[in-house]
């Protein structure tokens, strides 16, 4: 059976023959089975060259010497333009100030943080550093975080847990943001969540009255915490207005937050009264007008005396002050809540 004339007509030979037409499909097409995977012209991504015969990676790792500023990295494909990104583990900590960057023999070029130059203990050893260039210099792209730096952010919180709750003087009368007067008013857990932490931890052993402590115990113990139900959402405060703190350490005498009533040494003193012939009076005590008067004419005299109290004849300190008042200033005291929610 012959094909159509027009089918015929399509292959070598008026159809005789097995091929198409060299004008329709030549025998050798242009190009190769790998050219049809290459971009002609290649181009750079993010400062990788990028032709689509390879994958792109912005990664490598950085072995120059912790005392060497200029560090190196090797990066296949790699072109400096700005807004080139690398990706770079560092396997030893800087030890130098102002340290650079070679990305694949571009130049060495500064490696900066917030557009500052960095000091000896970064980039640190074992952390992958994401670094873009500016057009100047390889600045470093999220938080940087050191050794050190770590142990001083660990150090700031611990001393923040620290001063939760701990009453302390203060330069004025005017309450800072986050603490509150030792008055005795509640502090609600929902509203300041590191003074429940704080709380929670253990952080007030030892200076917590029970939930129902009868008002006497809180009277006994105004220096104390008290939770404002069995299962508290809260804590009263302290009450310190007008009180003496009286330092405690563990093993000292009282209870630490305990009360101290107000108190003097003991007021002494003595007379002695000669009902004929006078008398004598010692510390506290002393004789007013002596009076002599005769029982009758040509008797024996008789005395009589005034027998006043001053205490401040055996010691100044009484009646210095009207209240029991050691030498001393009136500070604002103010108590830290932490951070609220």
């Amino acid at each position: 059976m012959s094909f159509p004339r027009f089918v015929r007509r399509l292959f070598a030979n008026e159809g005789a023959g097995p091929k198409l037409r060299e004008d329709i499909l030549p025998e050798k097409m242009p190009g190769t089975a790998a050219s049809a995977t290459k971009l002609e012209t290649a181009r750079t991504i993010f400062g990788m060259s990028f032709d689509g015969t390879a994958n792109v990676t912005h990664y490598a790792s950085c072995a120059t010497a912790a005392g060497t500023a200029a560090k190196a990295v090797t990066l296949a494909g790699f072109k400096l333009a700005a807004g080139a990104e690398v990706l770079v583990s560092f396997t030893t900590t800087n030890s130098v100030t102002n340290p650079t960057l070679n990305v694949q023999n571009t130049g060495a070029k500064p490696i900066r943080f917030a557009n500052l130059a960095i000091g000896a203990g970064v980039p640190v050893a074992g952390r992958l550093y994401h670094l873009v260039y500016d057009g100047t210099a390889w600045q470093i792209v999220g938080d940087v975080f050191t050794p050190a730096l770590t142990a001083q952010i660990e150090r700031a919180e611990f001393l923040n847990k620290l001063s939760i709750g701990a009453p302390k003087f203060h330069r004025s009368t005017v309450l800072p943001d986050d603490h509150a007067w030792p008055d005795g008013s509640l502090v609600l857990f929902e509203d300041w969540p590191e003074f429940f932490e704080v709380y929670k931890s253990g952080g007030f052993e030892g200076m917590l009255l029970p939930w129902d402590a009868s008002a006497a115990t809180q009277a006994a113990n105004l220096g104390k915490y008290r939770p404002n139900a069995a299962n508290p959402t809260g804590l009263y405060l302290p009450l310190h207005g007008g009180q003496f703190f009286r330092a405690w350490v563990l093993g000292g005498d009282g209870s630490a937050g305990g009360y101290n009533a107000p108190g003097l040494p003991n007021v002494q003193g003595y007379a002695l009264i000669h009902t004929v012939k006078g008398a004598g009076a010692g510390g506290a005590l002393s004789f007013g007008n002596f009076e002599i008067n005769q029982l009758h004419t040509g008797g024996a005299d008789w005395g009589g005396v005034w027998l006043n109290i001053d205490a401040s004849h055996s010691n100044v300190i009484y009646g210095a002050s009207p209240t029991v008042m050691p030498p001393s200033i009136n500070i604002p005291v103010i108590i830290y809540l932490g951070r609220p929610k």
